[in-house]
């Protein structure tokens, strides 16, 4: 007689699991948490691969999210500041290229990806060993090159891009590096005499400049918090290059659209522009021709 299929089931140790028991999917754990202080500042702990989207998760039973957003500052750093700021730029690019090498050769050789969690655990490790002058020098600043390497693959299997390419110092690739956020060694502040300082890993307090019109207060709000620094340098220049994670109310997406409160422009060469108010109607204005003779 046929009777009612059951599931096979799995012997192990002591216990009988069911197989579909086995297949289920475990619900995924947040593996970053949000803590509120008295004064209404957020604070985070723990890491993940898509620290964004994880924060946005851990925020929205507080109604709110994550808002990023860059400034740039001018550093004024003293001869030997500058010089430690080129070796790790050089050493960012020593990084990147190598990497993008292995990688090439690993594919070629091997039909193998080589990947940044890979290269960082293995292969960095053996090039430190070659190279003792990398081990000087912000070690974010290099995984950060070899993190750089892997968005450019990609972005080109995305079709965003080309193939990635060797860079030099001749490159705005080559000619920078990037530093992370941890455990506070990177900060804004004013020091004892009113200048600003942009404390830097294995660099230093480096004077930098506020942009006009802006205090510290208005340039970094109490609720935001940098996470990255990208420093550049064009010929005997240097800049900073912040982002800043800023804490804001959710953002709720548009449900209604009224196509009566929308407008378009299209301008024009023989005519200045036309625009609508979306009922149908179009306006002209007339080419002022302010540059006529």
């Amino acid at each position: 007689m046929a009777g009612k299929s059951k599931a096979p089931k799995i012997k192990t140790k002591g216990k009988t699991k069911s197989k579909t028991k086995a297949w289920e999917k475990k619900e995924r754990v947040n593996p970053i948490t949000v803590q509120v202080s008295d004064d209404g500042v957020y604070s985070f702990k723990g890491r993940s691969m898509t620290p964004v989207k994880d924060k946005n998760a851990a925020l929205l039973p507080y109604g709110k999210q994550i808002s990023d957003h860059g400034v740039v500052l001018a550093l004024l750093p003293t001869p030997a500041e500058a010089e430690m700021i080129n070796r790790t730029i050089g050493c960012a690019r020593v990084v990147r290229n190598n990497y993008l090498d292995a990688r090439i050769a690993a594919f070629k050789e091997r039909r193998e990806n080589l990947t940044s969690a890979n290269y960082k655990a293995d292969n960095l490790k053996a090039l430190k060993k070659e190279r003792p002058y990398l081990k000087e020098v912000d070690k974010f600043a290099l995984e950060s090159a070899v993190e750089c390497v892997d968005s450019a693959y990609k972005n080109f299997f995305e079709g965003w891009t080309g193939f990635p390419k060797f860079t030099n110092e001749f490159k705005p690739s080559g000619s920078c590096y990037t530093t992370k956020q941890t455990n506070g060694n990177i900060s804004l502040f004013i020091d004892e005499r009113g200048s600003l300082r942009l404390q830097l890993p294995k660099i230093g307090k480096v004077r930098a400049v506020l942009p006009k019109d802006k205090d510290i207060k208005k340039l970094l709000p109490k609720v935001s918090r940098i996470t990255k620094v990208t420093v550049k340098r064009s010929g005997n220049s240097y800049t900073a290059s912040l982002l800043l994670e800023e804490v804001v109310d959710l953002v709720s997406p548009i449900s209604v659209c009224l196509p009566y409160k929308l407008g378009s422009m299209d301008m024009g060469i023989r005519v200045f522009c036309d625009y609508g108010t979306g009922n149908g109607e179009y306006n002209q204005v007339e080419n002022p021709k302010w540059n006529k003779k």
